[in-house]
């Protein structure tokens, strides 16, 4: 309960609390408020004099809705709970939140379409009378959001023009109408094998906003529509070629692509994006919102790995073809998300190898004895060469300041 004594007019008092919650799979409010006079009122508390509010958002000052609700006094008497015409004197329905979650967001699309410029800052409180009950009042501040409520308030309002004094009761807050909107996924794979010339491996998968496991709570369903390819290959170049020519040329070659559509706008993570799309105003502006809502993610992979010509001489020469070996790789990696706009990565190799073993007719000063003999060239002699090139880009979306674009480049030998 409130307890308040002598509020100033154009004053209020409230109770707070720290939290962490995401509404947005809920569709009602609701909670009981009772308001009584003071025992030491003679009857000058009326209706309407004093206003209930619950605010609610990312902080008490800058950034939050707010629900206000004048309030109904009940008179001072015997109240039985068993009855229910007593139960709705105590309670009345006057004083009850009971409101869809949907009045708050689609008060912040009125506020941010709202062509006076004025009225759509930040920085300015915007309000507006519930359409279903006149006298109350909804009101955002800043840019809240239903997907992250860190603290919520419950407030008395004094709205007449002296002090006033009362005991305000607040009963049962709670979130009911959960949205129960199920989704559906899909997973596929597939292997096929082409003799001994290679394979090719296919898989993808797709999930649906609302998909989860029949062990996950309903704030852990899926937000977006998910969907993943991957395609590899792998292939012996050498099969394609004579026999004689005795080529080794391992390939392989590999594709991903991620796609993740949103339920809810980025920028504005409380509101539909269907629904922040339907308020643009050109095609442009619809076409830039859905795109860059998007989170796209796509990798290539291509290599050619200890490629040789295995022909070698009878006895192993140092200019055998089948002492010299190469590799080539290059990958490539993009992406783009609401805070990024674009990002790039590019990586190559390219690697050359020697290996030469001679065969050496081992020097033995003393046969008889067997125990010392000299080997007069090496066992094996090795060399490489590597050429590494690396390059990324980087640029952020300007969403509240222009960033630079970042990148960086290497080339090593």
């Amino acid at each position: 309960s409130l307890k308040l004594h002598g509020l100033d007019p154009d004053n209020e008092r409230a109770i707070y609390r720290n939290t962490t919650y995401d509404m947005r799979r809920h569709k009602r409010l609701q909670m009981f408020v009772h308001a009584e006079r003071m025992p030491d009122d003679a009857g000058i508390l009326q209706d309407g004099d004093l206003a209930i509010f619950f605010r609610m958002g990312s902080d008490y000052r800058d950034n939050y809705y707010e629900y206000e609700i004048p309030l109904k006094i009940t008179p001072e008497g015997q109240y039985s709970t068993h009855n229910p015409a007593d139960r709705e004197a105590v309670w009345p329905e006057e004083n009850r939140f009971d409101f869809p979650l949907e009045l708050l967001t689609g008060l912040k699309l009125e506020r941010n379409t709202d062509p006076d410029g004025e009225s759509n800052s930040f920085s300015v409180a915007y309000s507006t009378s519930d359409p279903e009950k006149p006298d109350n009042r909804i009101t955002i501040m800043g840019n809240p959001s239903l997907a992250e409520v860190s603290v919520m308030m419950i407030g008395i309002r004094n709205r007449s023009e002296n002090h006033r004094s009362a005991e305000v009761w607040v009963n049962e807050l709670r979130l009911s109408e959960f949205d129960d909107q199920g989704g559906w996924a899909a997973q596929g794979e597939a292997q096929l094998a082409l003799s001994d010339l290679g394979t090719v491996h296919f898989s993808g998968r797709k999930e649906t906003v609302g998909f989860g496991a029949l062990s996950q709570q309903l704030m852990q369903r899926r937000n977006d529509d998910n969907q993943s390819f991957h395609f590899a290959l792998n292939l012996e170049l050498g099969r394609f070629l004579p026999k004689e020519a005795k080529i080794s040329a391992p390939l392989y070659y590999a594709y991903s692509d991620q796609v993740s559509s949103p339920l809810y706008d980025p920028f504005n993570q409380d509101i539909l994006l269907s629904e922040s799309i339907a308020r643009a105003e050109t095609t442009l502006q619809r076409d830039s919102l859905q795109q860059r809502a998007i989170t796209h993610t796509t990798n290539k992979s291509f290599s050619l790995s200890n490629v040789r010509a295995n022909i070698k001489s009878d006895t192993p020469m140092p200019y055998d073809p089948a002492n010299f070996s190469f590799t080539y790789a290059s990958n490539s990696y993009s992406h783009h998300n609401p805070q990024t706009e674009y990002a790039v990565t590019k990586n190559q190799r390219f690697q050359a190898d020697y290996a030469y073993a001679p065969e050496v007719t081992l020097w033995e000063p003393f046969k008889k004895t067997k125990a010392i003999h000299i080997r007069p060239l090496p066992n094996h002699i090795q060399m490489r060469s590597n050429l590494t090139r690396n390059y990324q880009e980087k640029q952020l979306r300007d969403l509240n300041e222009q960033h630079p674009l970042t990148f960086g480049s290497s080339f090593l030998w």
